[in-house]
């Protein structure tokens, strides 16, 4: 595969978020992290983007080391030799001039229609009350509390009631590898370099915990079935 379109330079005066909806989905960007040695299964997983949201609005950019590809509106971003998992997504944010990334992983295949405009209402929730993720999350116990916001029955966390001294309290704070809709500046600061996404998985809940991130989690069994899913 190859003539790629690659990602053009930062620019500086592009890396503000827009307070006017209208302009949101030119301040959002889809980031697939990947690495070469999956290849095998991006084709797929573009297959099933193209047959299930057809009319995505955002960018879509494919992180990958050395491989180049040309699937369609599927552009790359080369890093060069593998340099593990946060690394490499440092390296990808950091030349990514869009305020907000919507993160995806090569294995995270879309099952059935996604609605944009559920998308977008999401995102514009993450804009309009300055949380630092959205979490969209198909299983596992209500992490957040109950709310309606934009129209959408949501979680929104940490919850209220959450105990930290419960040894398994991390189990009910949603910060996960899932899709997410994050605000890059809040991505970019709970990396450390040389995780890999297990660590990341481990600890990056603390850090985000002492930090003060604020997130919403979409609550899949209130809302309209053929909302954006994967498995």
């Amino acid at each position: 595969m190859t003539n790629a379109q690659q990602l053009p330079p930062p620019d500086p005066e592009n890396t503000t978020t827009s307070a006017h909806p209208t302009n949101l989905p030119g301040n959002i960007t889809i980031l697939i992290s990947t690495c070469d040695s999956f290849y095998d299964v991006w084709t797929p997983n573009f297959c099933l983007w193209a047959k299930f949201w057809p009319d995505c609005p955002f960018p879509v950019y494919l992180l990958t080391n050395r491989i180049r590809i040309d699937e369609g509106p599927i552009k790359n971003i080369p890093l060069g030799e593998d340099l593990g998992w946060s690394d490499n997504l440092i390296a990808a944010l950091d030349r990514i001039p869009i305020p907000y990334i919507f993160y995806s992983q090569e294995d995270h295949f879309l099952m059935r229609p996604v609605l944009t405009d559920t998308v977008l209402r999401c995102a514009e929730v993450l804009q309009d009350t300055g949380a630092d993720f959205f979490m969209f999350r198909a299983g596992g116990p209500q992490k957040g509390d109950p709310c309606q916001v934009n129209g959408l029955q949501l979680l929104r966390g940490p919850a209220s009631s959450l105990d930290t001294t419960d040894p398994e309290w991390q189990d009910y704070y949603s910060l996960h590898c899932d899709p997410a809709i994050w605000r890059k500046d809040s991505l970019r600061r709970l990396l450390v370099p040389g995780e890999t996404a297990w660590d990341f998985l481990r600890d990056a809940i603390c850090r985000a915990h002492a930090a003060g991130y604020r997130y919403y989690q979409f609550h899949w069994k209130k809302n309209p079935p053929t909302s954006p899913s994967t498995i």
